[in-house]
């Protein structure tokens, strides 16, 4: 019933659609963040990704850690692309172009950051956009990984990453 209903603010108008997988996307970043860094699974998964052998000697199973961090990423890669689905249209042979665009996101925004990846995902998006409009429709992809490079320059760890 959302699906052609659009709301104008600001002389933008923004089609409920794409309000509502930005809000779900919100709501995942939120509960990503939350199991991180205020459960013990978090501190179990953070400990074993920073010091695996260290985890281990303090009596982390660090191969169970794995399992469950797989299973927490594969529910998270479920819910992105059910959002995604929301907004575009995808098969099979699209996962190449999602992989590449997930990397830059990571890259631009930090690795083990999900504000980072927040951030670097809504930075993407208007690079792809103002690129498309401004530029050219067959540019977004060139401009993205010319922005990477410049960030692997620059700023390797990332924007709202730390370094260690």
């Amino acid at each position: 019933s959302y699906a052609f209903v659009s709301v104008k603010f600001a002389g933008m108008t923004v089609d409920m659609v794409r309000l509502s997988a930005l809000a779900a996307s919100l709501v995942l970043i939120a509960a990503l963040a939350w199991l991180l860094y205020r459960t013990d699974w978090g501190r179990i998964i953070r400990a074993t990704a920073q010091q695996e052998f260290a985890a281990g000697l303090c009596g982390i199973n660090v191969r169970h850690v794995y399992g469950l961090t797989f299973g927490v990423a594969s529910a998270f890669a479920g819910a992105a692309g059910a959002v995604i689905g929301i907004i575009l249209p995808f098969a099979p042979p699209d996962e190449g172009i999602w992989t590449l665009k997930a990397f830059v996101v990571v890259v631009l925004g930090g690795v083990g950051s999900p504000a980072g990846a927040l951030f670097g995902g809504l930075l993407l998006g208007l690079i792809s956009t103002f690129t498309s409009q401004y530029i050219g429709p067959a540019f977004p992809n060139a401009m993205m990984f010319l922005v990477l490079v410049i960030m692997l320059l620059l700023r390797p760890q990332g924007l709202l990453a730390r370094r260690s």
